[in-house]
């Protein structure tokens, strides 16, 4: 089976989102980067295609805090992985 393999820089969620539908259809796994999400906001990629497991981290996680958020915001990788995708097991 093919896998067909997507790496994507969003510049920020709100500016990227527009087309990750596109890569969706076109892909299995999208390698994102560069989302800019707070910790508490990891779930508007979670929750983007029902078809995707999605595997994201926040670059933020000790600036969220309880606080008042001040400055631009940064960083964040995520892994889009199709739930068809079979595993594959490596044998030594």
């Amino acid at each position: 089976m093919d896998v067909t393999l997507t790496t994507y820089n969003l510049h920020g969620f709100k500016q990227g989102k527009v087309f990750l539908p596109t890569l969706y259809l076109a892909s299995d796994v999208v390698l994102i980067q560069e989302h800019w999400l707070h910790e508490d906001e990891l779930s508007l990629l979670e929750n983007v295609h029902s078809d995707f497991v999605c595997v994201c981290t926040s670059a933020m996680g000790g600036t969220s805090g309880t606080g008042i958020r001040r400055g631009r915001p940064w960083g964040g990788v995520g892994v889009m992985l199709r739930k068809n995708v079979p595993s594959y097991k490596t044998v030594a």
